[in-house]
């Protein structure tokens, strides 16, 4: 672990500040017609750019303090004026002073500046907001730099595994409560939450701390990139998160393949009074909702590699990426090999063997058994299913 660059500091501010303004328009701009709240989000979006124009001391033009004037007072005119007509210029009045803006942020004056100026301003200004997201997150921020030491950075691991979880359980659970009655019947009494109002509330918060750091990136970092910025490698997690991730993956698949035994030993009769399905119904129910569900396991253990591509570099002693085990060993291989020593190879290739393989190769088999078991259980009840008929 290296000290934090100044830019990547420049780039959790900006996380940050891009975090609480998601959450404030997701907690705001959602009632219509806008009005107080408008204005609300318009001086926090002031206020997070003034902290970090003031925070990391960024150059701005002298024209900054007029624009942030000009946003606040055109924020107030939906508290003023009660006419839609009005508040869609208001509307885009404040778009125009955030692409103007744009430049101030680069410290361009705006004197003298031509027609096309203000024309590249809003393209670029739209652009880095729709996508200023993506740069900012695998490239400016090197995330090799936070403190990587003590209780606080597993709990935080462990955080961001939860957070990585959440979709992959969200989009399995609703597969299997699709495919199996009694399972969604479990997850209805364990966790009582209207999960379609919390992924309304999670895209609009996500939506609009993606627009707010796109916006702020474009401000404050766009080509303000600094010698080998744009060499540094993609980012990548530890295999604390990966592997939180994975094990509440797994507790999932494996209280889906419990309640499957039970009602698979259970007999037509329980299901019945359970479900009100015959066991030929309750047979015959899910099959595309499993077949789609195994069809994501595999690109989620390939994801998973993928975001632990550089482990071994970040956790090598000299700090440099571990080069593949036929070029860093080839030759002490070879020479063993050379002088008949058979067993000293087969010792000494178990011992270049690295972990984080084996654990890749645990985890495909765990999942692929638990997926095997489903599938046994849905191929058995399908054919008890196709000997009994279906009752009137």
């Amino acid at each position: 672990m290296s000290a934090m660059t100044e830019r990547t500091k420049l780039g959790l501010d900006i996380l940050g500040a891009a975090a609480v303004l998601g959450i404030a328009g997701n907690a705001l701009l959602r009632a219509t017609p806008w009005g107080l709240n408008a204005f609300l989000c318009t001086t926090g979006l002031v206020s997070a750019v003034a902290w970090i124009v003031r925070r990391r001391r960024a150059p701005v033009s002298a024209d900054a303090p007029w624009l942030a004037v000009t946003a606040l007072l055109l924020g107030s005119n939906f508290v003023a004026r009660d006419s839609g007509t009005l508040r869609a210029f208001d509307t885009i009045g404040l778009g125009l002073t955030c692409s103007i803006a744009y430049l101030s942020l680069h410290g361009i004056g705006l004197r003298g500046r031509k027609v096309r100026d203000y024309v590249r301003a809003g393209i670029a200004t739209a652009a880095s907001a729709c996508a200023g997201i993506f740069p900012l997150v695998g490239r400016d921020v090197t995330w090799s730099e936070l403190p990587s030491g003590g209780a606080l950075h597993r709990a935080r691991a462990v955080g961001v595994g939860g957070l990585i979880a959440f979709p992959l359980l969200f989009t399995f659970g609703a597969l299997f409560a699709s495919a199996d009655p009694v399972f969604g019947n479990v997850i209805t009494d364990v966790v009582d939450i209207d999960f379609a109002t919390l992924g309304l509330h999670t895209f609009w918060i996500a939506f609009g701390t993606a627009l707010a750091a796109g916006y702020l990136w474009g401000g404050f970092l766009h080509d303000r990139s600094q010698p080998g910025a744009l060499a540094r490698r993609g980012p990548s997690v530890s295999i604390v998160p990966v592997g939180t991730a994975l094990g509440l993956l797994d507790v999932l698949f494996l209280v889906f393949v419990v309640v499957q035994l039970r009602y698979f030993f259970g007999g037509a009769e329980l299901i019945r009074h359970t479900t009100g399905l015959t066991y030929a119904e309750y047979a015959r129910r899910g099959f595309f909702e499993l077949l789609t569900a195994s069809a994501l396991v595999l690109p989620t253990l390939l994801g998973a590699n993928w975001a632990l591509r550089h482990e071994a570099r970040e956790h090598h002693p000299d700090g440099e990426q571990q080069r593949p085990l036929r070029s860093r060993h080839g030759p002490i291989i070879r020479q063993m090999r050379h002088r008949g020593e058979d067993g000293a190879v087969s010792r000494a290739r178990d011992h270049f063997i690295s972990g984080p393989l084996r654990i890749d190769v645990r985890m495909a088999v765990v999942t692929s058994a638990t997926k095997t078991v489903s599938l046994i259980s849905e191929s058995s009840r399908a054919e008890n299913a196709r000997m009994m008929p279906i009752a009137p």
